[in-house]
């Protein structure tokens, strides 16, 4: 037996949005409760031994009566079979949080609003199947588990673009062919979640991953408190470190790198120093080594022992010192303290 039948009866949804906000840079929760965060799309295949029922949301529809056929349709599965469960991949992250706060383009009430208590899921009812891949060892990405599994449908490579132009900050506007491929899109992520369900074995303790799960989101839906007068006085304090290492950089190379976040710059420079001297290193012009934390403290070591060897006042001693003093930089610019403030203040939520 398949997960896919271990979890029937169920509802496979799959929102699509568009926000003003950037999500990678922002994280869920500010996105979901921006007021430019909208529904552009809903597909949702509902599934009950002997039988299943696909509804689509466009923003265009009349979604509140799309709803109420979801809610009465739902409510006809739930009387016969029981409880729903909900599964979306990504739920855990992202649809979950969709459904119970995001309203369509052109509405004021999100999924939840309009099915109403009864239907709406609780935090404990949904199954998050990009979870379920990962521990099945599979790829996580919905795209990379169905080439992976070779399911009958795979994502249309055409979605990344249709993302970046109609659901990321500075958006366009649809047309009514572009709601078209957009609707085959939202459809073929749900198929593609239900080709890979019904792939992946049965689970021997499905209710201790549902116990889990309960868990690890309310762990996430509660967060951690900010002091965020501590958080801005650490990003104010960051914000000098950086001019002072970007001033510190340009000064060293002469201009040709302005700023420690020029690393293509920096790596064909550091190239140009390190080119005579008994430092191993490659063409960076053409790719070459990266200047990853690792990396770079190799370059170092290796410039330190280099140093030991040199003549004193010699243009390859002076190399190696710039060389180093470059990396130090880089290195001190790398330090996950200056990064961290920064992202608390663009994550920190409402609450």
């Amino acid at each position: 037996m398949s997960i896919l039948s271990q979890l029937l009866p169920c509802v496979l949804i799959d929102y699509e949005t568009r926000s003003q906000v950037e999500i990678k840079v922002h994280g869920v929760a500010r996105y979901v409760e921006s007021p430019t965060t909208q529904v552009i799309g809903v597909a949702a295949t509902l599934m009950w031994p002997g039988g299943e029922n696909t509804l689509t949301f466009d923003y265009d529809d009349d979604v509140e009566a799309k709803a109420t056929e979801l809610r009465e349709t739902a409510r006809d599965i739930e009387r016969q079979h029981g409880p729903l469960v909900w599964v979306a991949h990504g739920a855990d992250h992202f649809d979950r949080l969709t459904h119970d706060n995001t309203p369509f383009i052109g509405g004021t009430r999100s999924m939840a609003a309009m099915l109403g208590e009864d239907i709406t899921p609780d935090t404990g009812m949904w199954v998050d199947s990009q979870t379920l891949c990962r521990m099945h060892g599979l790829p996580s990405r919905l795209a990379n588990a169905c080439r992976f599994l070779n399911t009958p449908t795979q994502k249309d490579p055409n979605g990344e673009k249709l993302i970046r132009k109609f659901s990321r900050p500075g958006f366009a506007e649809m047309t009514p062919g572009d709601l078209a491929e957009w609707r085959k899109y939202v459809l073929d992520d749900v198929q593609g979640v239900r080709e890979i369900l019904a792939r992946l074995p049965d689970m021997d303790d499905l209710d201790g991953y549902m116990d889990d799960a309960i868990v690890h989101r309310r762990i996430n839906d509660r967060g951690v408190r900010l002091d965020m007068a501590l958080v801005e006085r650490a990003c104010a304090t960051a914000d000098v470190i950086r001019a002072a290492a970007n001033k510190a950089c340009d000064e060293l190379t002469g201009g040709a790198v302005e700023r420690t976040s020029q690393i293509k710059r920096l790596k064909e420079w550091l190239g140009a120093k390190l080119t005579d001297t008994a430092v191993p290193w490659m063409d960076l012009t053409k790719g070459g080594k990266s200047l990853d934390k690792a990396h770079a403290s190799q370059v170092l070591l290796s410039i330190e022992e280099a140093l030991e060897h040199v003549d004193a006042n010699s243009d390859e001693e002076s190399n190696l010192l710039d060389a180093r003093d470059a990396i130090d930089l880089l290195r001190v610019m790398n330090k996950a303290a200056l990064s961290k403030f920064p992202a608390m203040r663009d994550r920190v939520s409402a609450d």
